[in-house]
């Protein structure tokens, strides 16, 4: 099995690493937060319409009533 003991020169290399993505994350977010809250405000004070969908009325008919032979077929009505 691999073994990769830990060592100060590592430590101090992966510390190096985060601080150079944080070193530019951190401009990047300061700039595009106000645009961020801007669009949240906007967004919270647009007046939203309620969706409704119309109603579908169904339509009944009477059933009429034969008079019926007994030996007759019966189809499907």
């Amino acid at each position: 099995m691999f073994h990769n003991p830990l060592t100060i020169t590592k430590v101090i290399g992966g510390i190096e690493r985060v601080l150079g993505i944080a070193s530019q994350v951190v401009p990047l977010y300061q700039k595009v937060s106000p645009t961020i809250s801007s669009i949240h405000n906007v967004i919270k004070q647009m007046p939203l319409k309620k969706i409704t969908t119309p109603k579908k009325v169904l339509e009944t008919k009477p059933i009429k009533k034969e008079n019926q032979i007994i030996n007759s077929p019966k189809f499907f009505q």
